[in-house]
């Protein structure tokens, strides 16, 4: 994958705007090569209902500090699942653990 393109160079300002978006870009597409056919195991201690449900808003794009006001917890707590799912799904990131609970059909 490139973020190249044939035209004018890509600058230094350029790279700095986009910084957050080719970041997600890295970890998703990171996240989903782990989810192709055989790379994708079920957890060997299956996910928490709770776990499951701040997974679920996270897929959806919200904060913790969103996810805490939604479900009625604190920051902490949500980043508490989250790091739980990470370990359980054996998740490089959020991103990752996110791609492989929707592939195993979790979420």
């Amino acid at each position: 994958m490139s973020v190249a393109r044939s035209h004018d160079p890509v600058t230094a300002a350029e790279l700095e705007r986009h910084e957050m978006q080719l970041l997600w870009l890295a970890h998703t597409a990171q996240g989903l090569v782990a989810t192709l056919p055989g790379m994708a195991a079920p957890p060997l201690e299956p996910l928490s209902l709770r776990e499951c449900e701040v997974l679920r808003w996270s897929a959806a794009g919200k904060t913790a500090d969103e996810i805490g006001m939604i479900l009625a917890i604190t920051p902490r707590t949500v980043a508490f699942h989250i790091n739980r799912c990470i370990a359980k799904l054996d998740a490089a990131n959020k991103t990752e653990a996110v791609a492989k609970a929707l592939v195993l059909g979790l979420l």
